[in-house]
């Protein structure tokens, strides 16, 4: 058996060439190992928060659902051919993979929910400092990553 690897619009995939055939897989070349179970179970803790990121104001759905399709990518075709064709989430994975950013309306809620629900932590909920500026600084990472994600050209129009 020859494993070749192959990168197919950014996501990593493995060719394999058994004795029946040729068997392609989306795992990254992590058959039968540790690894792929641990890509597997951590795939399956970053989709819990997505769903969960849904119901929640302030904890983000779409940088968990694409880290749950990195590991699922690398470790269980199924999975990931499930989550890519999930009639809500998978949407938001296709059109990111496809066009590497992300809409003007998705960012424009995500920053204004993470700072709502900042806002409303540190004037309501907490009285520790030094907690206040740690979730004001986590806040601002996040506000800048998001902003450094680029724009999709779909999503400009969204508010105009």
């Amino acid at each position: 058996m020859k494993a070749m690897p192959v990168r197919w619009n950014g996501w990593s995939t493995t060719t394999i060439a058994t004795s029946s055939g040729i068997l392609s897989t989306s795992n990254g070349g992590y058959l039968n190992s540790p690894c792929r179970f641990v890509l597997t179970v951590l795939g399956t803790i970053f989709l819990a928060l997505g769903v969960v990121g849904v119901v929640i104001p302030g904890l983000p759905t779409t940088p968990f659902l694409l880290l749950s399709a990195a590991c699922y990518v690398r470790s269980s075709e199924r999975l990931y051919t499930w989550l890519l064709n999930h009639k809500v989430f998978g949407k938001i994975i296709r059109d990111f993979r496809e066009t590497r950013s992300i809409s003007l309306r998705s960012k424009v809620i995500s920053i204004a929910t993470m700072w709502g629900m900042i806002l409303l932590s540190i004037f309501v909920f907490i009285e520790n400092l030094a907690v206040e500026i740690t979730i004001s600084a986590l806040g601002a990472v996040g506000t800048l990553v998001l902003l450094l994600i680029p724009t999709s050209k779909k999503g400009r129009n969204e508010f105009e």
